[in-house]
């Protein structure tokens, strides 16, 4: 559903008459049967070929598909990741997933459908929501969890979507998206920091200038692939699938003298800021990578954000040294002067006698490394405050790390009163008998050691059937998988929109594009429906002038 249907001249005389009629040709020059009965030897009244026909095909697949994967739900409860940009034709979109536990206990993220939406206030979003919903059989009861980005109008704390379906249904509990807190560390970082707004200022001038020339670009590509393949025969970095790859950077539409930028670039200043740099982005960017998996839960994320803290603090603590002499080493390999460390540091652009009197160990040491740092790790905190709040500080203790290290009744208890649609006031004694009972049980039985995440948990709780003896504690850790961690699954959709509604199809109507997204999206269950079945939804959906065998 990726690919377009309709060519421009779609007439007998022409070589290419769009995807369809050109796959329909193909599949009929392979099976005999097929071949008798399409395009030419069928009736002219029917031969399947018309605009709507093809759309009503691909209704079909993405009515079976989303069939498949309300079924998948049935009648249990999940989270919705909601994100609303514009696609190509400056059409503002709301894309909704939903997340949820399936049936073998595999904690999943489906694509609902997506929706055109006028008004982006937070009514009119919320309606969108719940129509979308009760299209399929859902309900907005039946939400456990909420996952959006920081607009206003998702996450505000009176008018925000998430606030107007609080107000519905009190257990549908907001998880703003980690990825995209951690994309505002970044940014607040890169705001702050005088040294670090000059460093991407450069970046940003080399890439303008390089890359509006394929002459500047061919030869800087020689000369990396010469020093590349040299260090690789030295054995300087490592080879494997998806290292040593040429990136680049958007280009931000200025540009400036070269000489000024050559100078910035041979200077100290900014091979220091680099490598560091480097190594903060690459503790960040694994944390990045890890929350946008569709099957992270909760309680890993917020160990991730921790360690990450932690790598930053002995970044900090321990490794300045380490760093200096990396860059002592590219400074030599590329010809850049190298100050004396004892010399004093004289800020650009200020006066001498004002100027305090420091080194240059001093200044990179304090007002760089540690200055650098001290705002990424205050970035961090500030952040991801709301992994403090007393819901996700309960859902914690359900972690089976180190033997269930973290495990405390008492907040678990407390965790059922955010929940009372699932749990009645008089269940709090009940359910802490059979937590102490849980917890004696699992910690004595080997297939729950070495467990990642509550998302391991789950699956061997019903691999053991523990899951029918414990049936409060399991549904405990069913509602905390349900939390969302990320919306990069809901953000995906709009990454698949770039495929489905490219500049060259711009004027798809919004149900088409719907039905194209849901096939082309979850294509690995569209792929598991029979011809059989879609054949038949087809025949259904309106009268026809023939019936399909």
């Amino acid at each position: 559903m990726g690919l377009s249907f309709r060519g421009h001249d779609e007439s007998d005389e022409s070589n290419n008459r769009g995807n369809f009629i050109e796959l329909v040709k193909v599949a009929a020059s392979l099976n005999t049967d097929i071949d008798n009965v399409v395009l030419k030897n069928a009736p002219r009244n029917l031969e399947m070929l018309a605009p709507s026909i093809q759309k009503n095909i691909v209704k079909a697949c993405a009515v079976e598909t989303t069939k498949v994967i309300i079924e998948e739900l049935g009648d249990d409860l999940f989270g919705i990741l909601v994100d609303e940009p514009s696609d190509v034709s400056t059409k503002e979109q709301l894309a909704v997933v939903l997340r949820f536990v399936n049936d073998r206990e595999f904690l999943i993220e489906r694509f609902l459908g997506v929706v055109h939406v006028a008004n982006t206030c937070s009514i009119s979003l919320r309606s969108v929501v719940e129509s979308l919903l009760l299209e399929h059989g859902l309900s907005l009861s039946r939400i456990r969890g909420q996952g959006y980005d920081g607009a206003s109008n998702m996450r505000g704390e009176f008018g925000g979507l998430k606030s107007l379906i609080l107000k519905e249904n009190k257990s549908a509990h907001y998880v703003h998206c980690f990825a995209h807190q951690l994309e505002l560390t970044l940014v607040g970082t890169a705001k702050n920091h005088v040294d670090v707004i000059w460093f991407f200022d450069v970046v940003s001038d080399i890439i303008n200038v390089i890359g509006s020339s394929c002459k500047r670009r061919d030869p800087l590509r020689e000369m990396r692939a010469m020093r590349l393949a040299e260090a690789i025969n030295n054995g300087e970095i490592k080879t494997g699938k998806g290292l040593n790859q040429e990136l680049g950077l958007k280009r931000p539409g200025h540009r400036k003298n070269a000489r000024g930028i050559m100078t910035s670039l041979c200077s100290f200043d900014f091979a220091f800021i680099l490598h560091l740099m480097i190594d903060i982005l690459g503790i960040t960017n694994e944390l990045s990578l890890a929350l946008q998996r569709e099957d992270q839960d909760i309680v890993n994320a917020m160990h991730l954000v921790e360690t990450s803290k932690k790598r930053l603090q002995l970044l900090r603590d321990d490794e300045f040294e380490e760093l200096l002499e990396k860059v002592y080493q590219y400074c030599y390999g590329h010809d850049i002067d190298i100050p004396k460390m004892d010399d004093i540091y004289v800020t650009p652009r200020r006066s001498k006698r004002r100027a305090p009197q420091i080194s240059f160990a001093h200044h990179y040491r304090v007002e760089v490394f540690y200055a650098i740092i001290d705002l990424q790790l205050q970035e961090l905190n500030t952040r991801f405050n709301e992994i403090n709040t007393e819901l996700l500080l309960c859902v914690a203790y359900l972690s089976p790390k180190d033997s269930f290290h973290a495990f405390d009744v008492i907040k678990l208890v407390r965790m059922v009163e955010f929940y009372p649609y699932e749990f009645d006031s008089g269940d709090a004694r009940a359910l802490s008998s059979e937590l102490r009972n849980y917890i004696t049980d699992v910690r004595q039985r080997d297939e729950f050691q070495g467990l990642r995440g509550i998302g391991d948990l789950s699956q061997v709780m019903v691999q053991t059937k523990k899951h029918l003896i414990y049936r409060s504690v399991f549904l405990l850790i069913k509602l905390a998988l349900i939390l969302p961690v990320a919306t990069a699954s809901v953000e995906r959709v709009f990454s698949a929109m770039k495929y489905v509604k490219s500049e060259l199809r711009n004027k798809m109507c919004d149900e088409f594009l719907n039905d194209c997204m849901v096939a082309y999206i979850e294509r690995d269950i569209c792929a598991t429906i029979s011809n059989e079945t879609i054949m038949q939804r087809f025949q259904r959906m309106r009268p026809r002038r023939g019936e399909l065998p």
